[in-house]
């Protein structure tokens, strides 16, 4: 939540607000509210005298939302004294986009970039110098314009190799997902969306085909009022999503090389250069795993009624690829939020009913967790 975005929050979102059945507040239901139902549960066992049926290492990744930079070092670094002994990983993150309980078992990966475009030494005025200087972020709107096609497809076609096609029995399970799909709109702020009302491809699109997608434009005149301006650097910055079976070495390298034949297409004069700031790779776990199977028990015992779901992630986890590497054991994602909590963005919540079913979720996964045993 950056400082501009406080205002447009219903209620403050550093200070965690009790209103209308929900815990309203930046991190309630994506990072601080998941936290804590680990830590209120270790402590309900203290407070009763037991000992939790399993040992537990809690790592707590406070900067997920930039890529988690430090985490992979940091876990290779101390492998030996925070990873030794570690027979299984859990993550609760990220959201449910049905109604009923689910584990998922993949997730997206992250490349973000920046895209630098600098050409005069100061910015000028469009009356004094407009038609006569090459201007940035002419060019910069040219290179954003290049990595999509028509219909907003995917115009890198490195981007599009090495996507794993789905199974007729996986598409069949999509289908069945109870998902509102006025419920997605919502959560896409009413926007038109790609997938039509096909529930099916909306969940191939979020959580199993590559994307790019466009996050702005730094140094371009952006605050109300007009100012004929004429910037002499602008940064654009966008981000790939990849999906498993895909490396963020080999996309990048693809994106570099399609920008690259863009801006000789362009013909400008002006300096371009492109970094990767950020990325993550995707990640992929069967769901046939003994530990998968034993937190869908978990989730039965919470909610009997109805059978748990097996899905996705259309978000990146920086820690699961990571430490499913480090550990070679069975990764588990277990989202404790539901579909309309805004997580990550304005006025995000969750309900009271989610935030204490969180609390039963981790106490039945530890217990089922120990049963395997």
């Amino acid at each position: 939540m950056d400082r501009n975005g406080r205002g447009r929050c219903s209620t403050d979102p550093f200070r965690l607000t009790e209103y209308e059945g929900a815990l309203w507040g930046r991190g309630a239901s994506a990072s601080k509210g998941p936290a804590l139902c680990w830590l209120h549960v270790l402590e309900a066992f203290k407070q009763r005298g037991d000992e939790p049926p399993v040992n537990l290492r809690l790592i707590f990744d406070t900067a997920a939302e930039v890529g988690s930079p430090g985490l992979p070092s940091l876990l290779r670094e101390r492998r030996r004294a925070l990873l030794r002994d570690v027979e299984f990983v859990c993550a609760t993150v990220g959201q449910r986009v049905g109604k009923r309980l689910c584990a998922c078992h993949a997730a997206r990966g992250l490349c973000y970039f920046h895209l630098t475009v600098a050409g005069a030494e100061r910015d000028a005025h469009s009356g004094a110098c407009g038609g006569v200087m090459h201007e940035p972020l002419g060019d910069l709107l040219f290179l954003l314009d290049s990595l999509h096609g028509k219909g907003g497809r995917i115009a890198v076609p490195e981007l599009l190799e090495d996507v794993v096609q789905a199974t007729a029995d996986e598409e069949t399970s999509y289908s069945r997902m109870e998902l509102e799909m006025e419920d997605m709109r919502r959560h896409a702020g009413n926007a038109n969306l790609l997938s039509g009302e096909s529930k099916t491809r909306l969940l191939m699109q979020r959580w199993r085909m590559p994307t790019i997608t466009l996050h702005g434009i730094e140094g371009a005149f952006s605050e109300p009022g007009g100012r004929p301006v004429i910037p002499r650097a602008v940064v654009g910055k966008f981000s790939v999503r990849l999906v498993p079976n895909q490396r963020c070495e080999r996309v990048a390298r693809g994106v570099r090389r399609h920008v690259a034949a863009a801006w000789q297409q362009r013909a400008s004069p002006n300096s371009m250069t492109l970094h990767l700031t950020a990325a993550v790779e995707p990640w992929i776990e069967s769901a046939g795993t003994k530990h998968f199977q034993a937190s869908l028990r978990a989730l039965k015992l919470v909610a009997p009624v109805v059978e748990p779901e097996t899905g996705r992630l259309g978000g990146a986890v920086p820690g699961a690829p990571v430490l499913q590497a480090l550990t070679g054991r069975s990764v588990v994602v277990l989202p404790l939020g539901g579909a309309r909590d805004t997580a990550r963005g304005h006025n995000e919540h969750i309900t009271l009913f989610d935030y204490m079913q969180g609390h039963r979720i981790v106490a039945a996964y530890m217990q089922e967790i120990a049963n395997m045993k």
